[in-house]
């Protein structure tokens, strides 16, 4: 999980601050569903879907 995380934020750029805010609130939406499930394919799953939600309709 700690290398999906590195790879995920790895080319992370504040220069275009919507995308970077995106990937932060996600990635701490995903580590709560991970915290109260215990189930990493669950987080996986969630944490994708709400990345390309938010990324098609708010950025």
């Amino acid at each position: 999980m700690g290398v999906l995380v590195i790879y995920c934020y790895r080319h992370l750029s504040f220069a275009v601050p919507n995308k970077a805010l995106i990937a932060i609130v996600v990635g701490l939406l995903t580590l709560i569903i991970h915290l109260w499930k215990r189930n990493m394919p669950l987080s996986i799953i969630a944490g994708t879907g709400f990345y390309m939600l938010m990324l098609n309709f708010i950025a």
